[in-house]
């Protein structure tokens, strides 16, 4: 029995693949070779969109664990990059004191791959695990721009089409500035916000899967309307690719007022102080600021710049260090909040004096750091007189209190919780603006600057009127979080990447309102409901606040119960937006960048469960339910363990830091998963709720613990090994990294490791180490499984470990997939898959659809009527002619469909230039060039997971004709399945879809090598049947079987080539010019006999008279010309003559020993020997002890003596006058040897003994 530790969905073997940019699915199986073949690797997991890794888990045994301070290198060898992809570091962090993650950036040939990102895990400075997304590229990718800079800027700046920019608003501040060193610092803001374009590599975000371009990166500044976007434009066609918001939260309600700004600077000598104030939503309380002394004590003010020191600990020594916080005022103008050099244009926020346009205020400051409500909290309300817009929110400054105390509390946050200095990691300075715009409901984070807006509630005197000032902590905290994604993950603000972005963010909303509670003052408890997010602003309900406990109260959205804001707490649950391709094909400001704001609810219903558990009542709010059902959309059950803010904050900020730029929910559940794991233990309860909380929100499987007192083998083994490697030589092998797992295991025991019951051979096809293992209490034990590639053709084994613990056995069963096959070989096309022509109504036998949305409306059907009749062809069901309907019911309410029809399994092994050929008519629709809804070829390994080949769509709405016939390199040599996919989104393009016909699959067999310097090398034992065929090439040499010991480690090497005969006077034969070294190092290989086949090209052996005459010469040694009697062997024959048909002969003998082996032929008698040529030797080659017999009738045979190639003379027979006579062998060694008749030399003879 196998008991399940926990259910954790790593592929571990097998290629995992789909459609991606064609052309890239070859680098793809190599990478995913590598990581097959690294030995440190035991689990990974792919992104199904780029074909390449996104987590990559490593061995824990001690001799497999690689520093941390080699991870750049490490990354290199497990996804075997080759020299045009360079990494650079680009920061490092900490999780705890012994957990840390450094982030590398991927370039291709010096251009930075946007995006391009691997996270590095480590714990006590070993790594861990690596987060990534990596792309993969052809070597042709372009990377020299058709377009200019400035034509790419204009595309830009098309694209944004703002009325004013920000270089153009702070260019007009300009026109009316006279002082020298204001128009400097002004030069110097429009320097820093005007767009620079920078080339990079990125995705085209308005295209289906991954499809990548060189691009122009520009960070575009928009003043009217608000806007700021990282915006990539093609650098060969101007398309837009992506814009990547920036400001987060730019959407007015009400208009901007006419700009008019003011900048106030102060020369004084300033001193650090710590003020005391009345804040609008957290009450009277201390912050930082900064004294300006006057001429008398009485004129000191102060003003909202602040120090704060925050404890930071590195290397184990704890420092004290400083950030600055400062908050100014906008008074109520909009326009392109700058923080650069203190050139910002706007107004100090004092204590003790008042500006000009603050003159009309009744009420006196008093410069004495007490910031009173009596001095700030001047517009209240508070009365039919105190109306919008005349009274004003833009007039109040005790929320900008709360907006400089909320950046303080959140950069402590950051620096008690999780050891981060400041949001970036490096000590930057938070800057708040408040009073943004006229009423204006939002608050944005962009580059290191917080703006808040004074909302559009006003005191309840504006009609309509949604959030009151936007100040409260939890603001802050969110927008800051924002900072601190961009820092570290680099979240993409579009799609599932974009809905996480937000997630987290109220997260740090939550936990900053929680750590105010904590660790700032408890009575907090009474203003804050953390999982509720803008509680204290949101003046929908009419002013209501936390503390009133309503359940009519209002919030932006509800992290306990998402679906009160009509939110999804389940991905693809009630309330999801859709954020496939298919279902928002670009992201923009009118879909909410594909539902980032909405499917926020799932991160936050996730992270409410892990840090107070599941079934709990929830706080009051408007339209949510009375309580956490602990049943999610998919009708399941859930139950979740709290674990508190602590520990989910720390779990929830080690998934963000893992993830990559493109992530989605399932890797957030797996990089969160692992962060459990480093930081707790595996096993351990953090995990466990970890788990089980992204189940209760439909993502992946609950967690499954074992009982205690159990010993179980872990759920992540892998079932599964290949014999094949990567590796050159004999006894090549991977090994793999097994574990078993305790709990709560009473008493110390030893487990014997069994592995009798393996159909594969212990020693020879595997090894397991150690085989003893000491389990005590709860752990993971770690054993090794390292596999042989032999070389063997052979039925798939198994190996079966087990051991027995409190009477019951344990097993791991793991199937040893064998690639070892009889090649085959010559030209003879291999049908692979005999011509399907669709003639029936029902599936070709062994034909299956795989629909990969489904239910999708538009399917694959056979023979229909018209057009569809003898042909595959895709329809929406209500008609039998090819058509599809993009407007049907679908798994997003729509008609997109992404089938494929895919072959059986189609048997490539051996096979080279796999070719598929088929006849196609396609509809679909494109846009300028790019499909739509289109047709494509697949392939897949598994069944399941699809690599694209080509596509297929009409241009312009026309229907296309054609034929396919091309090879696919990527899947030589393998086992595969070929695809036909239909891909629509959910708007109609033409009436015809997409119909295959004539399909036919096949293959060339293996050729025979003929270049010198190639070779291979394998291990042959005792009646091992082993083709060696070149590592260079693939190409076939020779075949060794029926050794009679043995033979050890075998190298069979092609010395020399051509296709001349040679000519060898010393053994009396031409030879091949093609020369095959062999050699081996078994302790028995000098005595042991074996077969060898030797293979041979029909233009090697073109120059020899007859094919069927030759024979295979062995000589000991390197020079195949220094041929002995002692030395050399003649023997064997043709074994297979395929040179007109196939273009090769084989030829085999028996031999013992190793050297060098060429085919020979006896060579052309001379001149001399003519006369003679009535004299007859037979047989030759002659076995040892027979007799040769010799024939002349014109010579009257007296003697026969008989030399060998040394010219000894080994026997000298007399005869009276015969005409044949015979000559026994029994005295003479096998080799060649020559006969003189009568003591004649010119009757010189030679004859072979084998």
């Amino acid at each position: 029995m196998k008991t399940k530790l926990r259910n954790m969905q790593w592929l571990v073997l097998g290629f995992f693949m789909v459609s991606g940019y064609c052309g890239l699915a070859q680098e793809s199986l190599k990478s995913i070779q590598k990581l097959q073949d690294e030995n440190k690797v035991t689990s990974y997991l792919m992104n199904k969109d780029r074909n390449t890794p996104y987590l990559v888990k490593f061995d824990g045994l001690s001799t497999q664990r690689t520093p941390k301070a080699e991870a750049s290198q490490l990354i290199r060898t497990v996804l075997g990059l080759n020299n045009t992809i360079t990494l650079g570091k680009k920061s490092e962090a900490g999780l705890s004191p012994t957990v840390g993650v450094e982030r590398f950036q991927q370039y291709y040939k010096g251009v930075k791959v946007e995006h391009g990102n691997y996270t590095v895990l480590s714990k006590s400075d070993m790594i861990q695990a690596i987060g990534l997304e990596h792309y993969d590229f052809n070597d042709n990718f372009q990377i020299t721009p058709s377009l200019s800079e400035e034509a790419a800027m204009q595309h830009a700046i098309n694209f944004v089409g703002a009325t004013e920019y920000a270089w153009d608003l702070y260019s007009t501040l300009k026109m009316n500035e006279t002082d020298p060193q204001r128009l400097a610092e002004l030069d110097a803001i429009i320097e820093s916000v005007y767009p620079k374009g920078e080339l990079v590599i990125v995705d085209d975000y308005n295209t289906a899967g991954v499809d990548m371009k060189l691009a122009y990166k520009f960070n575009v500044y928009a003043a009217e309307p608000l806007y700021r976007a990282d915006i990539y434009i093609d650098a060969q066609n101007g398309k837009m690719l992506l814009a990547d918001m920036d400001i987060k939260h730019a959407s007015e309600i009400n208009e901007n007022i006419a700009e008019s700004k003011k900048m106030s600077t102060y020369a004084m000598v300033m001193e650090p102080a710590t003020g005391i104030g009345d804040l609008r939503y957290a009450g009277r309380r201390n912050f930082e600021t900064t004294k300006i002394p006057g001429a008398t004590p009485a004129m000191d003010e102060y003003t909202l710049l602040g120090t704060i020191e925050v404890d930071i600990e590195e290397a184990g020594v704890v420092s004290s260090l400083p950030i600055e916080n400062e908050t100014k005022s906008y008074d109520g103008v909009g326009g392109a909040p700058i923080s650069a050099g203190g050139a910002i244009p706007s107004y100090e926020i004092t204590d003790g004096s008042s500006r000009p346009e603050e003159s009309s205020f009744p009420s006196t400051e008093v410069g004495d750091n007490d910031w009173t409500a009596d001095e700030h909290y001047r517009d209240r309300f508070e009365g039919p007189t105190e109306q919008y817009p005349v009274t004003n929110e833009t007039n109040n400054d005790d929320v900008a209190l709360d907006a400089h105390w909320g950046s303080e509390i959140v950069l402590r946050y950051w620096g008690v919780r999780h050891n981060r200095y400041s949001w970036d990691g490096q000590g930057t300075r938070i800057t708040s603006f408040v009073h943004y715009g006229d009423a204006y409901d939002n608050a944005f984070y962009t580059n290191a600057t917080m703006t808040y807006g004074d909302g559009s509630y006003q005191g309840g005197t504006n009609p309509n009127g949604s959030f009151a000032p936007l100040m409260s902590l939890d603001v802050a905290g969110h927008e800051i979080g924002h900072g601190v994604c961009d820092t570290t993950s680099g979240l993409v603000y579009a799609r599932q990447s974009g809905g996480m972005n937000e997630g987290f963010s109220d997260i740090w909303a939550a936990a900053v309102e929680n750590f105010a509670v904590e660790d700032i003052d408890p009575t907090l408890a009474d203003r804050y409901q953390p999982f509720s997010i803008g509680e204290q602003i949101d003046e929908r309900d009419g002013g209501i606040q936390p503390e009133e406990n309503s359940a009519e109260m209002a919030a932006l959205r509800f992290m306990d119960d998402p679906n009160a804001a009509s939110d999804p707490d389940c991905v693809l649950g009630a309330n999801w937006k859709d954020t496939t391709e298919a279902g928002c094909p670009a992201p923009n400001l009118g879909n909410d960048q594909c539902g980032v704001h909405s499917n926020s609810g799932v991160l936050n219903k996730w992270f409410y469960l892990l840090a107070v558990g599941s079934g709990l009542t929830y706080e009051l709010g408007d339209g949510k339910a009375a309580a956490d059902s602990e049943v999610n959309d998919n009708n399941a059950p859930y139950s979740v363990t709290a674990l508190g803010f602590a520990d989910a904050e720390k779990i929830a900020f080690g998934g963000e830091v893992l993830l990559s730029p493109n992530a989605t929910f399932a890797e957030m559940r797996e990089m969160s998963i692992m962060a459990a794991q480093t930081l707790y233990g595996q096993g351990s309860p953090q995990e466990a709720s970890t788990t089980s909380a992204w189940f209760a929100v439909c993502v992946g499987n609950d967690y499954v613990a074992p009982e205690g007192d159990v010993i179980v083998f872990n759920a992540d083994n892998r079932t599964q090994l290949q014999e094949r490697n990567t590796d050159v030589g004999c006894n090549t092998s991977r090994t793999y990294t097994y574990s078993i797992a305790s709990v709560l295991v009473s008493e110390p025991t030893t487990l014997t490791l069994d592995v009798s019951a393996s159909t594969a051979v212990e020693g020879e096809d595997f090894i397991v180490s150690p085989t003893t293992l000491e389990v005590s209490g709860s752990g993971i034990y770690d054993f090794s499984v390292q596999v042989f590639d032999d070389a063997i053709i052979e039925e798939g084994e198994m190996i079966s470990i087990s051991y027995d613990y409190n009477g019951e056995t344990f097993t791991q069963d793991i199937a040893l997939i064998d690639d070892d096959i009889t090649p085959a070989v010559g030209s003879s096309i291999q049908e692979l898959l005999p011509m399907e022509t669709f003639d029936g109504n029902e599936l070709p036998e062994g034909w299956q659809i795989n629909k990969l949305v489904d239910p999708g409306v538009n399917d694959w059907e056979m023979n229909g009527v018209g057009a569809g009749a003898g042909v595959a062809y895709i329809t929406d069901g209500t008609t039998e002619t090819p058509m599809y309907n993009g407007n049907g019911p679908g798994v997003s309410q729509d008609g997109s469909s992404n089938t494929v029809l895919m072959t059986p399994l189609i048997n490539g092994l051996g096979l080279r230039d796999i070719t598929v050929n088929f006849d196609y008519t396609v509809g679909g629709e494109d846009e300028a060039g790019t499909p739509l809804d289109y047709g494509e070829l697949v392939y897949s390994f598994d069944g399941s997971n699809f690599f694209g080949i080509e596509q297929f769509v009409g241009i312009g709405g026309t229907v296309l004709t054609g034929s396919y016939d091309d090879v696919i390199p990527q899947v030589e040599n393998s086992q595969f399945y070929v695809g036909f996919r239909w891909l629509n989104d959910q708007l109609l393009g033409t009436a015809y879809s997409f119909s295959i016909d004539n399909i036919t699959i096949s293959g060339s067999p293996a050729l025979v090598e003929t270049a010198a310097n190639t070779s291979q090398s394998h291990t042959v034992r005792t009646a091992n049947d082993i083709f060696f065929l070149t590592t260079e090439n693939n190409n076939i040499i020779a075949r060794i079987e029926n050794a009679s010991a043995d033979l050890g480690c075998v190298s069979v090497n092609v010395t020399s080539e051509g296709t001349e005969t040679v000519s060898n006077t010393q053994a009396g034969v031409d030879r091949s010019s093609k020369v095959i070294e062999i050699t081996a190092d078994g302790p028995d290989a000098a005595t042991a006999s074996y077969d060898l086949t030797i293979y041979m090209t029909s233009d090697e052996l073109a120059n020899f008279s007859e094919v069927a005459t030759l024979q295979i010469m062995k000589v000991e040694g390197s020079d195949i010309d220094a041929t002995t009697n002692a030395n050399t062997v003649i023997t064997g024959e043709v074994f297979e003559d395929l040179t007109d048909t196939e273009g090769y002969a084989t030829f085999k003998g028996s031999f013992t020993g190793f050297s060098s082996f060429a085919i020979v032929e006896n060579a052309v008698a001379s001149v001399d020997d003519v006369t003679f040529n009535d004299v007859s030797i037979y047989p030759t080659p002659v076995n040892r002890g027979q007799y040769v017999t010799i024939n002349s009738p014109s010579i009257a045979i007296e003697s026969a003596a008989v030399y060998d190639l040394r010219g000894a003379k080994i026997m000298d027979e007399k005869f009276k006058n015969l005409n044949s006579v015979k000559l026994n062998t029994s005295a003479l060694q096998s080799g060649f040897y020559f006969v003189t008749l009568n003591g004649d030399s010119k009757k010189t003879f030679k004859f072979i003994v084998n």
